[in-house]
């Protein structure tokens, strides 16, 4: 697992909230996000630039004659195209009493094309009356404790606890990407690392509005769906406080690496794609690990494997008890998690093999029914969603 993008999704996704609350922002970063612009779907750039394309070329007669023609021709039968436009990997796991949950890595930020869902999905979703995530971020109320964790509340600042060239580099990332303010001097370090993720996110074109969890939160609710939390705001915010102080280091050091943001951005569209097209795997999540690695000391191997168990693989043990509990207590649930979660020998699909289940990933042939028109997966929600949040949030599939 790629040590620098493996942090945790509510770090960023939730940023706006701690910087409201702590007093650490400023005018110019707000108004400056204000500037972001609307993401588009594939389909909707396609039609944008065809209506410009018509709008600047003019047509012959002939040109106007056949286009009429073929707009008078009967439209051919609906065949699923914008149905089934994403195609991410979802699985339906069985335990050895016959009892079923289906299961989603989810991407906490996204674009305009996470709006519509494939059939499959559609299929197993409406089988559910349960959706589990990993905490109801739409309703978030963040204990006081939780974020004093994450701030210097002892008069000191960032300065006093790095080293001042990681400082300068640190503040020199953020200050090129329009993003720095001296407020950020009163967060700690793993704040920082949020705050370098949050401009790749915001120029990767993602937004927390389109993140999946967050789309099929709303959505399970106007549905009259349980909304089940596998954890909570505060427990993950109390794991990032409790991270050690060397490990926020190392990742504060990250920040001021060259490229970092630019790289981060990259790997973000690339998750994403993948994510969309059901080939995200550890492979592509640990497609850069070897380089890291070479990179590293003994003793900062040591604080990555440390890391990797905090945020990942300790969590998807009690993310495996709680499916298997919502298993055994009959729920049909569908269990919508962080996607980095699901992969490697110590991920979700492995330890749910290990405790005796059995895994299927869905197809097209398992949609029982295909709607004469497909609607979007949260049309319930369209209204709210179709102007994407000033803050970006966290892509990240953790």
């Amino acid at each position: 697992m790629k040590f620098k993008n493996v942090l945790s999704a509510v770090t960023a996704l939730m940023l706006t909230s701690v910087l409201a609350f702590s007093g650490c922002t400023d005018q110019k970063n707000e108004s400056s996000h204000e500037e972001s612009s609307t993401p588009q779907s594939s389909k909707e750039k396609q039609e944008s630039s065809n209506n410009t394309d018509k709008s600047e070329t003019s047509k012959t007669e002939s040109e106007k004659e056949s286009s009429a023609a073929e707009s008078s021709e009967e439209e051919p039968e609906y065949s699923l195209p914008a149905y089934n436009k994403i195609t991410p990997a979802v699985w339906e796991v069985t335990d050895s009493n016959a009892n079923v949950i289906y299961m989603m890595g989810s991407i906490h930020a996204a674009d305009a094309d996470a709006l519509e869902m494939p059939d499959y999905f559609e299929t197993a979703y409406a089988k559910c009356d349960s959706l589990a995530v990993e905490c109801d971020i739409t309703e978030a109320q963040l204990d006081i404790f939780s974020l004093n964790g994450l701030l210097y509340t002892d008069g000191t600042t960032i300065q006093d606890h790095v080293p001042a060239a990681d400082y300068k580099k640190a503040v020199e990332a953020l200050s090129t990407a329009g993003s720095y303010s001296s407020n950020y001097d009163y967060m700690k370090p793993i704040m920082w690392s949020a705050l370098g993720e949050t401009v790749a996110i915001e120029r990767a074109g993602l937004y927390t509005n389109y993140g999946i969890d967050t789309l099929l939160i709303k959505r399970a609710k106007n549905d009259k769906k349980t909304v089940l939390e596998v954890e909570s705001v505060d427990s993950q915010y109390s794991l990032l406080a409790n991270l050690s102080d060397e490990i926020q280091l190392l990742l504060y050091h990250q920040l001021g690496t060259d490229n970092y943001i630019d790289d981060m951005e990259k790997e973000l569209r690339e998750t994403y794609e993948a994510w969309k097209n059901g080939t995200l795997d550890e492979s592509l999540l640990d497609s850069d690990n070897d380089t890291t690695e070479e990179s590293l000391s003994d003793e900062e191997l040591k604080l990555l494997e440390q890391y990797n168990d905090a945020m990942l693989n300790n969590r998807n043990k009690g993310m495996v008890e709680k499916a298997l509990e919502y298993m055994k207590s009959g729920k049909k649930v569908m269990f919508v998690v962080g996607a980095a979660h699901f992969y490697g020998e110590k991920g979700i699909l492995q330890l749910m093999k290990d405790s005796g289940c059995t895994i299927r990933q869905l197809t097209t042939e398992d949609a029982e029914t295909i709607p004469a028109k497909a609607t979007p997966a949260i049309e319930s929600t369209e209204e709210e969603i179709s102007v994407p949040e000033t803050d970006p949030g966290t892509a990240r599939a953790a």
